[in-house]
């Protein structure tokens, strides 16, 4: 049977046909390029999140611990509450307990003066009072002798009445200070007391910044992760004459860049996204840089003393 359109009601050419899908391939490939180009949007904006949200934890947290730096212990020349070395943060003071700073304990010895590196009862062993004992195992310590000051990482700790005997780690090298008998440091008997630290330190390791304030038993600061895809930080020392350094310099003929003319720290961080997206940036990872500036309030305290 043969059936015939009505008129009017021919149907499409090949030609027409060809055109059609044409249309509607580029119509396709527009809606697909805008999808795209929104979901490269997406995962990029999310990126630069994560990064914004990793920089505003490292400022507060950065923050927090640097308004500490000094508390109860004011800086000399040779030895300083904040300290920076290449990527690491030091940051020192005394801790409280309820509402009190803690106390030095006094040297518990009226013999002769010691030899240098030479304890009151043991190679590494000084005898203190226990008043308001607040010393354990693990704990970091300052030993100061006069004017001499050196961290310790205590090791023992044995009580009988009155006096304890502290064993601490004979490292001559603590948290980037001196620590044990550096310089040969000798104790007289008396001006030799050991306190109670409180420290924070923050470092750059595989790609983590890491923060610290327990020490382990070997001597090295106990790290927890704060913040990942950190490239890198760089520290830089304000000191009150305006200059900047890497660090201080308590030996060299400048008598304005010593641990205690710190003014202010300057941090530089170098983030990454993590994770990457193969949409954003051909895989590889978003950086950006960030700056702070802090200046504990102890530390500019001291100064405006001091002037």
């Amino acid at each position: 049977m043969r059936v015939r359109l009505p008129a009017g009601r021919a149907g499409f050419t090949l030609v027409e046909l060809m055109i059609a899908m044409i249309v509607g391939l580029v119509v396709l490939a527009a809606a697909t390029a805008v999808v795209a180009s929104t979901w490269r949007g997406v995962a990029g904006g999310r990126m630069r999140e994560g990064l914004e949200r990793n920089a505003r934890f490292m400022n507060e947290a950065l923050n927090r611990d640097l308004s500490e730096t000094g508390v109860g212990i004011a800086s000399s020349v040779r030895f300083g509450s904040l300290s920076v070395r290449n990527d690491t943060i030091v940051i020192l003071s005394v801790p409280y307990t309820n509402g009190t700073v803690a106390a030095p304990h006094t040297f518990q010895y009226g013999g002769a003066p010691l030899a240098a590196g030479t304890g009151s009862c043991g190679t590494y062993c000084v005898d203190v009072d226990t008043v308001s004992w607040d010393l354990a195992t693990n704990d970091l310590a300052l030993l100061q002798a006069n004017n001499e000051r050196r961290l310790i990482e205590v090791t023992n700790v044995t009580r009988s009445g009155a006096v304890a005997s502290v064993t601490f780690r004979p490292d001559t090298v603590m948290l980037q200070h001196e620590g044990a008998y550096a310089r040969a440091l000798t104790l007289p008997n008396n001006g030799v007391a050991v306190t109670k630290m409180k420290f924070v330190a923050y470092w750059v390791a595989n790609g983590s910044l890491m923060r610290a304030q327990e020490m382990n038993p070997n001597g090295t600061p106990k790290g927890e992760l704060i913040a990942t895809g950190v490239d890198s930080i760089r520290v830089r020392l304000v000191f009150s004459n305006g200059a900047e350094a890497a660090t201080a310099d308590p030996i060299d003929a400048n008598g304005n860049n010593d641990w205690d003319d710190i003014l202010a720290v300057r941090v530089l961080a170098w983030l990454k996204s993590d994770p990457t997206d193969l949409r954003v940036n051909n895989g590889q990872p978003v950086t950006r840089a960030y700056g702070w500036w802090f200046a504990p309030r102890n530390l500019r305290y001291e100064k405006s003393r001091i002037t």
